[in-house]
């Protein structure tokens, strides 16, 4: 259901000034979700019982609302908790801003008709496939530099492909379509950004991903 969070989910809480924190869905019942300690709080802000936030994530059918205070702290297995209580009815809006993030490895661009050729007994030409560098990544769409001019017909607006990657150690394979093409360093470095086609299971593990490394790069900082 739309109107919970699911376990796992990565969510954002954000409070009455208008500050957001990143945190993950624990455990959810009808009147009380169970997230991680956000990682990012304020050092020179209280966060008292009481407090109200709005928890905010994201689907395949928008970016879901729903109105919670913190009613309790708790240490579960290691893992420091916030039992928010919800205060009323959520809500959902339509617009949604993906979050990007930098990604450093490899990709590979192969036309979309090839697993159909191989069905059929084709030989595929192996110099169709593009091997690039992940540049950056969200849940819908990923860029990439690859090593081509810009006018490659293999990288043209609007042509079909598959997109092969890794991200963490999770291995994707996912179907999409040319949308960006644009000049990179050089006139050999064309940056192509790509939008995927993928299922919401394809969705939800790469937004998982994205919200992963954001968690690292707060770390780091």
């Amino acid at each position: 259901m739309d109107d919970r969070p699911s376990i796992g989910d990565p969510v954002v809480l954000h409070d009455a000034d208008g500050l957001a924190y990143s945190s993950r869905v624990e455990d959810v019942d009808d009147d009380m979700i169970a997230v991680a300690r956000p990682a990012d709080l304020r050092a020179a802000l209280e966060y008292p019982e009481g407090m109200e936030l709005e928890m905010v994530w994201t689907l395949s059918t928008g970016i879901h609302v729903l109105p919670v205070e913190l009613a309790g702290t708790s240490v579960d297995n290691h893992i420091r908790l916030w039992h928010l209580a919800v205060t009323g009815d959520g809500w959902s809006e339509q617009r949604r801003d993906y979050v990007r993030v930098p990604v450093v490895g490899r990709i590979a661009l192969e036309p979309a008709d090839a697993e159909a050729e191989l069905e059929s007994g084709e030989t595929v030409d192996p110099g169709r496939t593009l091997h690039g560098q992940l540049v950056d990544l969200s849940e819908v769409a990923t860029q990439c530099a690859v090593p081509v001019a810009t006018d490659d017909p293999r990288i043209a607006v609007g042509t079909p492909v598959r997109c092969a990657f890794g991200v963490n150690g999770q291995s994707f394979d996912i179907r999409g379509t040319v949308a960006i093409v644009r000049v990179g360093a050089n006139a050999r470095d064309t940056r192509v950004v790509v939008r995927f086609d993928g299922s919401r299971a394809t969705a939800d593990a790469l937004r998982k991903q994205v919200f992963a490394i954001q968690l690292a790069m707060r770390r780091e900082r």
